[in-house]
Order: structure tokens, then C-alpha cells, then sequence
């Protein structure tokens, strides 16, 4: 095999997993030839992997973190095995768009031009997350052997023996035997492209050749279309700006159904609104689990004159971030600020499909004492100009220990302050916190 240009840029991207998926190891089926290459300090020669991630060094295809180590049970970011595919088959560089908006922006214009099956190459929050096994399939048979559906593609993978799979006892289910839902870990992603390799299968496909002669000068906005066209229906992901949008209409959906029937139907606190009359406008926005759940046990509430609501702010633009993403399930948070009667608070929301349509299955508020804010500057000054008068910070400082930006209200020019780390707020700014 040649030796391949290396451009793998490594980001450790943190993730807080609300259902982390399980990880089996892809075990060796067939007699390696060794590696003089030293391998990385945290994969040992008893790792499954060992002779895999050697080879993968030696050649160029990966590198290791900034402190030296691989990472082997790390998740690979689509990113990430983009960049593995273009050092494999040694993919010469292509860059449409420059400037560059993401590090791996040449990465996928390179891809897009042979019509490689991937998620983000429009929504670059996609490219971040974590890639899943059935979508791995998919792009690495598509550019190592042929333009395979998603079954017939991991059907390839097991024939060969570049994969074992990960549940034995779904002999009876190619996709479920594959893991094709679960995420790829790095150890994972190297072990495949070391047995592609092993058997011959590292040279760019007819299939993928032919697609780049025919669309190499077209836009890429058209390639990447085209490209994501061939994912199979189970692994197309929700973009963050969709999601957000999702979220947002389901969450108004459901307080304004507990409004329009309350006020139809002058229910309040003390006249209790009816459960069997909300239900069915309620299941338009919410699962079945979460309206008969917690929508049923808190209805009563919503008519309530509380301090706090039984919902979520609907303003979900202070670091909306997304945690998990499935064909049919993601799971996304936002930080809610202090309301005066509660500290501020990650918000985590969790969105299914039932009967084809997205519905809101939960949503859960995490305070700041069990998982800490630590607002920026840019993230207060956006969320206090969206809810009043143009602010400017004045100073950056520290009191009680914590954290606190001092600003000014442009207008009425009244001087407050805001914790980071809760969003809570200083009425009264001492005259030793200003600059």
C-alpha cells in the first residue's frame, strides 16, 4: 500500500450521552502481518487492535491526540473517519470553498466529488458527532468496492470477515447483528480499514470513479446533495438547525394546547382541566409516554399562578448542543438562565418519532450545582439583548469565589452582575468589582 499524505487533524469532542450505546469489540479473524511501527502508549500488544493501529500510524492514516495517545474506545466523529477514507485510498485534495468554515471542509468537497455517503456535508454540527456503524458500512464499500445498499453493504463487510459484528445472537438480522444504530469507536474504525487493506479492497471503486468523472464540475452544494441521497433512510440525522426548529414548534405546541383548551374550556387551578379532552391534541406534539407520564401528572400546573412553570423556556439559542441524533431519536439541551426563583439550568430534551411524525419525549432540567454553566461573555450579552436593551460588559472579575461579569444597560445605564457558572444574578454591584 502506498504511503499516504497525512492530514488527519484529531479534536476531542466531549460528549454528555444521555443513553450511551453499548461498545463490543471487533475481534480478529484472520493472521496479520506485523508492524515494525511503534504503536501509541495506550494500545498495548494485547489490544485487539494493536497491529491495526500501528499499521494505521506507520501509513499515515491516523494520528494520535495532542498528548500523545490514541484514544482507542473514543467515539469517531464523522469528521474524523472522513479524514480515515481520504488518507485510505489516498483521495487527492479538493477545496470549493474558501475560505474554510471547518477544519475538514477540503475533507469533504474531496469526498463529495466521488459521491461518498455522509451526513455533514451541509450541517458541519453533524460532522462533530459521532458517526454510526450502518453509515461506516455504507461509505466504505461504497469508495473500497462498490454503490451497495445498507444491508448488502454490511452483508459485504461480514462475507469478508472485515467485520465480525456485535450481536451474534441477530445471526437472523444483518443490521442488527452489524450494530448498524450503535456508534464507531477509534480501535474500531482502524481495524476496518487495516482488513480492507489486507484484502485488496483499497483501491477507489468503479462505482465511485465513474461518479467522480460525471460530477467533478459540478457546485457543491449539488454534490453533497447527491451524496446524502444515497443514505440509507435509517441513517439520515436531523440537522442542529432543524432540530432546534423541532423543538421549539413541539414545545409551543404543547403549552399552547394546555392555552387554547384552558381558555376554551375555563379551566384553571381550582376547576381541573380534563385529561381525556387534552390528550388526543396533546399527542400532536407529545410521545404517548409523555403525555399519559409527566403531562398527565403536571396538567394541573399549567393553570397555575406558580413562580416557576411546568415547562421550559422556548428560547433555545443559548448553547443549543446536540447530544445523540438517530433516524428516529435525538437528544438535544439548551441553557435555561436564572428566573429569579431558580438558578439557571441545562435544559435536556429528547425527541422521538411515532407513526413517522417527531414528538417531544421528555424534558429534563439539570441545575447548575449538579452541572455547571459556565457562561461566556457572548452567550450573557446575547441572551440579555434579546430580552432588553443593548448591555456592555465592564469588567471580568471574581466574587465569593466565583466567576462574574459586570455590565452596564446601555439606556438607563443601571450596573449589574451575572454569575457564569449559574446565571444568577447581582442586584447591588460593589463599588471594588468595577474596572
Amino acid at each position: 500500500m502506498k504511503k499516504f499524505l497525512t492530514i488527519f487533524v484529531c479534536i476531542s469532542c466531549l460528549f454528555t450521552v444521555i443513553q450511551p450505546n453499548a461498545i463490543a469489540a471487533e475481534t480478529p479473524t484472520n493472521k496479520m502481518p506485523n508492524q515494525t511501527a511503534a504503536s501509541f502508549p495506550d494500545v498495548r500488544p494485547h489490544h485487539f487492535a494493536y497491529e491495526a493501529v500501528k499499521w494505521a500510524k506507520k501509513e499515515g492514516i491516523v494520528q494520535g491526540y495532542e498528548n500523545g495517545e490514541f484514544g482507542p474506545n473514543n467515539h469517531v466523529t464523522e469528521a474524523q473517519f472522513a479524514i480515515m477514507l481520504k488518507n485510505f485510498f489516498n483521495i487527492k485534495t479538493v477545496n470549493k470553498r474558501l475560505p474554510m468554515e471547518h477544519f475538514a471542509d477540503d475533507v469533504y468537497d474531496s469526498l463529495a466529488v466521488y459521491g461518498v455517503p455522509l451526513n455533514g456535508y451541509i450541517d458541519h454540527s453533524i460532522r462533530n458527532q459521532p458517526i454510526k456503524r450502518g453509515l461506516v458500512a455504507q461509505s466504505l464499500v461504497y469508495l473500497g468496492h462498490d454503490s451497495l445498499d445498507l444491508e448488502n453493504s454490511i452483508q459485504f463487510l461480514l462475507d469478508e470477515k472485515i467485520s465480525t459484528g456485535q450481536n451474534t445472537d441477530e445471526k437472523d438480522n444483518v443490521l442488527k447483528l452489524f450494530g448498524y444504530e450503535n456508534n464507531l469507536t477509534r480501535a474500531q474504525a482502524v481495524t476496518f480499514l487495516y482488513r480492507m487493506n489486507f484484502n485488496h479492497f483499497n483501491e477507489i471503486s468503479e462505482s465511485a470513479l465513474t461518479t467522480y468523472q460525471k460530477e467533478k464540475s459540478h457546485s457543491i452544494e449539488e454534490l453533497a446533495e447527491k451524496a446524502e441521497a444515497k443514505i440509507d433512510g435509517d441513517l439520515k440525522v436531523v440537522a442542529e438547525n432543524e432540530a432546534k426548529k423541532i423543538v421549539n414548534e413541539l414545545l409551543t405546541g404543547i403549552v399552547g394546547t394546555f392555552d387554547r383548551l384552558g381558555e376554551k374550556h375555563q379551566w384553571s387551578f381550582e376547576n381541573h382541566p380534563d385529561f381525556a379532552i387534552l390528550r388526543p391534541e396533546l399527542l400532536k406534539y407529545a410521545s404517548q409516554n409523555f403525555t399519559d407520564g409527566f403531562l398527565k401528572e403536571v396538567k394541573d400546573e399549567f393553570y397555575c399562578s406558580c413562580d416557576v412553570p411546568p415547562y421550559p423556556d422556548t428560547d433555545l439559542d443559548i448553547r443549543f448542543t446536540m447530544h445523540e441524533n438517530t433516524a428516529d431519536r435525538f437528544v438535544v439541551s439548551s441553557v435555561e438562565f436564572d428566573n429569579m426563583i431558580s438558578s439557571g439550568s441545562t435544559v435536556y430534551y429528547t425527541v422521538v418519532k411515532e407513526n413517522g411524525n417527531w414528538v417531544l419525549d421528555s424534558y429534563k432540567w439539570v441545575p447548575a450545582k449538579e452541572e455547571p454553566i459556565e457562561l461566556s461573555w457572548d452567550e450573557v450579552k446575547m441572551y440579555l439583548e434579546k430580552h432588553g436593551s443593548k448591555v456592555e460588559l465592564l469588567n471580568t472579575t471574581t466574587y465569593k469565589g466565583k466567576k462574574i461579569y459586570i455590565y452596564e444597560y446601555a439606556e438607563q445605564k443601571p450596573i449589574m452582575g451575572i454569575f457564569a457558572d449559574n446565571t444568577g444574578y447581582l442586584w447591588e454591584v460593589p463599588p471594588s468589582l468595577l474596572p
